[in-house]
């Protein structure tokens, strides 16, 4: 799965990649940020969501390099120098800081790492960011103070259009550092570009994970789950990647391969 990196990085920051809220939150958000996802085309589940929100008032923010038709129901669009989202969502960020616009008892009580955060954006200024993003420092502002100051924030992130490294860390520190989590209306949703890529690996359709996206090698989630399957112990050995596989078939170590929804050919050539 391309976005592997992507869910690692988020991960680590939250313990798992799930989305953090059920989709239906989404419709109490005021505030909804939408990095590099087509959702309206690829997710209409996501879509109808983001509409009730809209319907309510909320504003939806896209930051792409492309020009994509979920715009139509976008207040703002920053369409950036291909890859400097990463380098965007640093400028929010060093903006919240410096306006003292972030959530300090949310920071004090359920994070970890706000002086070295802080410390690492003084080498981030906004003059920097606007010439290497192509986002004037205005504007990088506006939404900043929009998604800090809404009382509920959402983001929805496309792991797989963000290849940059930093970008989903970089995500996750700003729904942090704002206190946007944990509450109706708030929270990070990873989504593939594809429909149902992140929810058929919250299912554990992945040679590394279980279910719920706990890892194999976890023995309190291996026996959770093979309780709740009725088996007396679970495999600790995970399967073969793409690349893996590709090579087992050469070696004649796999003689049938079932294909779904994929062109192994096309995608990974």
């Amino acid at each position: 799965y391309e976005g592997d990196l992507n869910i690692a990085d988020l991960a680590t920051s939250f313990g798992n990649a799930c989305m953090t809220n059920p989709l239906s939150d989404l419709a109490n958000a005021e505030c909804i940020l939408i990095s590099g996802s087509n959702f309206t085309d690829n997710h209409p589940i996501v879509s109808h969501w983001v509409f009730e929100a809209k319907s309510k008032g909320a504003k939806i923010i896209y930051i792409d390099h492309r020009v994509p038709s979920s715009l139509l129901i976008c207040d703002d669009f920053l369409q950036t120098n291909p890859g400097t989202q990463a380098l965007l969502i640093d400028g929010m960020i060093t903006h919240i800081l410096e306006k003292h616009l972030y959530n300090e008892q949310f920071i004090e009580e359920r994070t970890s790492g706000f002086e070295a955060l802080k410390k690492a954006m003084r080498k981030q200024p906004l003059k920097h960011i606007e010439k290497i993003s192509g986002i004037p420092a205005a504007k990088i502002k506006e939404v900043a103070e929009i998604y800090a100051t809404s009382s509920t924030s959402a983001i929805i992130h496309c792991t797989d259009f963000s290849p940059q490294h930093g970008n989903t860390t970089n995500l996750a520190n700003l729904a942090l550092l704002c206190g946007h989590l944990g509450r109706p209306g708030t929270g990070i949703f990873p989504i593939s570009e594809y429909n149902n890529v992140q929810g058929s690996y919250d299912m554990g359709v992945s040679p590394h994970l279980l279910p719920g996206q706990a890892g194999l090698k976890d023995d309190i989630q291996q026996k959770r789950i093979a309780k709740l399957w009725h088996v007396k112990k679970l495999p600790s050995k995970g399967g073969l990647p793409f690349p893996e596989i590709a090579k087992a078939i050469k070696r004649h170590r796999i003689k049938a391969l079932y294909i779904m929804e994929s062109n192994p050919l096309e995608e990974y050539a």
